[in-house]
């Protein structure tokens, strides 16, 4: 268990005396006063603790390489160990000294497969900047991708061009990580400038590495720093380098962490298991140990963070309970915080969970029991997820929860405050699905008042078809005319909602809205007239006089507002104990009192 920020205090005192004592007689060198054939040495670790010198040759100063007023210094590192690993990731922020000036951190490095260790320089200038900036985030509305769309464009960035300025990787160590999961999501890691890699689960109140070596107490430059950003049974810790330290504040990595601006990130110290040398790119196999504070800024220049600050994290609970066993297993874990990160924090943690309880990914059905608490109101998540073709219902499980968090960071409204996720997923062995062949009733012509039997023929996995009946009232003040049945899964019916609905029109509509998704394991029939009706944002309101409509104006006045020919009536549910796939439509005739229109009304 994480020992208190408490227990930390004294070894955060001494580390702040520390720093001050350095910084004292700290001297920093302007980026224009650097020349071509300067020589000077940058610090790091390579392994454990034990801060390293090596060696780095100016090329020259890159202006305006990153922005105005933004200059990298263009160097060549030199000496045994940086020549042989190249530029390692992890290196960012190792603090560069010319004739014992501070000059900036080491923080890029350009293209891969190169056969000189080429790296770019951050000025200290830049990164001290970050300092100014306000401690609080501005409270303004994002607008951010979704979960697949983020992860499409992240992947899209893998591989850059040969001669591609990039930060240098950071290497994220996923500590209780099943290695598939890490594996399957790595061309995303990648092209959001991660460097991937198992790892064991140190993070916490460790107080030693792999290696036996006890974790350092206290952060310097030079020194290793890990931004943790799950802990737990389950861990992942991004690592980078320090790059400067006076009194509580702390400057690393020479360049941006995820690039978000105000950040709440536990920084912790860190320890250097090994370097794993590669032609495609080397990285620091390290592991987290004591927590000193929090990282509160991730800018283009640097991350900052300030000794003895806490962050505030999500609690996440994920239980699982496997029908052949009387011992569920339970994790419980923090996440930080982040409108486009957790949830893919989230969705990994889970699968992840799911697939080391389980070699799951062989078919079968999940059922999921959870419940996200926001603002003092709990969401409820129910839902059943089935295997089919080589599906994996691990993943559509875990977007599905990453999806409602999406959706309540990015409202437009206010910033939802999240007080703890809770998962509980039950694991079943065989395949529960039922696809929907045919929908029909007993006669296709009803009456205001009726009671229809509806009977729909679903085909579950691998077995012979059966079929479901169920009455269906047609309500009392249903309009003369074609009458639409539609029948399906909770995505069909939903869809259809969706096409027409723009948005949300305020926050606790929002939470209303998730409150109430349906559940796939249920069968959707849903009762649709052709008269006129109305969505406005989330809600839709049918059956409106042509008179109401006429004074909206929808389409001249009200860009929130959507005119509908027709309306959906009335919706009903029928449990059905494996989830539901594909949908069928029916067209009904509704008379006028009863009668069979002759063929001259019809």
């Amino acid at each position: 268990m994480t020992k208190p920020l408490a227990f930390f205090l004294p070894f955060l005192l001494l580390a702040a005396q520390a720093a001050a004592a350095a910084d004292s007689t700290d001297q920093h060198l302007a980026v224009d006063k650097i020349q071509r054939g300067m020589t000077g040495t940058c610090h790091t670790v390579f392994q454990g603790t034990q801060v390293e010198p090596f060696g780095f040759e100016v090329l020259g100063v890159m202006h305006n390489m990153l922005g105005p007023q933004q200059d990298v210094v263009l160097t060549r590192l030199t000496g045994e160990k940086a020549e042989f690993t190249g530029v390692v990731s992890g290196m960012s922020g190792s603090p560069c000294y010319i004739d014992g000036k501070l000059i900036g951190a080491l923080a890029y490095r350009f293209g891969a497969f190169t056969k000189q260790p080429i790296a770019g320089i951050t000025p200290i200038q830049n990164m001290l900047d970050i300092i100014k900036l306000p401690a609080q985030p501005l409270r303004k509305a994002t607008v951010a991708p979704t979960l697949e769309g983020m992860m499409d464009q992240a992947a899209q960035r893998a591989n850059p061009a040969s001669g591609t300025l990039r930060p240098i990787g950071t290497p994220l160590a996923f500590g209780g990580f099943h290695p598939a999961v890490v594996e399957r999501f790595t061309p995303v890691l990648q092209g959001l400038g991660f460097t991937p890699a198992l790892a064991g689960t140190a993070s916490g109140g460790n107080s030693a590495g792999a290696n036996g070596q006890a974790f350092p107490k206290q952060l310097e430059p030079g020194g290793a720093i890990a931004g943790q950003l799950v802990r737990g049974d389950m861990t992942i810790d991004g690592t980078g380098t320090v790059s400067y330290v006076k009194g509580n504040r702390v400057l690393a990595f020479g360049h941006p962490f995820f690039g978000q601006g105000y950040v709440q990130i536990p920084m912790a110290t860190s320890y250097i298991i090994h370097i794993l040398s590669s032609e495609s790119g080397s990285y620091k196999m390290a592991e987290s140990g004591t927590v000193v504070g929090a990282i509160t800024q991730d800018r283009l220049t640097a991350i900052y963070g300030e000794l003895g600050k806490q962050a505030s994290l999500i609690p996440m609970q994920i239980e699982i309970q496997d029908a052949s066993t009387t011992d569920p297993t339970r994790l419980n874990l923090e996440v930080f915080q982040n409108p486009t990160y957790t949830p893919v924090m989230v969705v990994m943690s889970a699968m992840s969970a799911l697939q080391s309880r389980l070699n799951y990914n062989l078919g079968g059905s999940l059922q999921l029991s959870g419940e996200i608490k926001v603002d003092g109101q709990t969401l409820r998540m129910d839902n059943f997820y089935s295997a089919v073709a080589g599906g994996d219902v691990t993943y559509a499980a875990a977007v599905d929860v990453a999806g409602r968090l999406f959706q309540l960071w990015n409202n437009p409204f206010q910033t939802p405050n999240i007080e703890h996720i809770r998962l509980k997923f039950s694991l079943i062995p065989e395949t529960r699905l039922a696809t929907i062949e045919a929908v029909w009733t007993d006669t296709p012509e009803v009456k205001p008042g009726d009671k229809v039997n509806v009977r729909v023929r679903m085909r579950p996995w691998r077995a012979a078809p059966v079929e479901r009946q169920f009455l269906v009232e047609i309500p009392e003040n249903t309009p003369v005319g074609p009458l639409m049945l539609v029948a399906g899964d909770a995505a069909t019916v939903t869809g259809l909602e969706n096409s027409v609905k723009t948005g949300y029109g305020s926050y606790h509509a929002l939470l209303d809205g998730l409150q109430v998704a349906r559940r796939s394991d249920q069968l959707h029939v849903l009762l649709v007239t052709d008269e006129q009706g109305l969505a406005r944002h989330s809600q839709i309101l049918p059956k409106l006089p042509p008179t109401v409509l006429e004074q909206l104006e929808v389409a001249q006045r009200a860009p929130n507002m959507v005119p509908l020919a027709r309306s959906p009536w009335k919706e009903y549910t029928l449990p059905a104990g494996q989830e539901v796939a594909g949908q069928g439509f029916l067209m009904l005739k509704v008379l006028p009192d009863g009668r069979h229109l002759t063929s001259d009304e019809e």
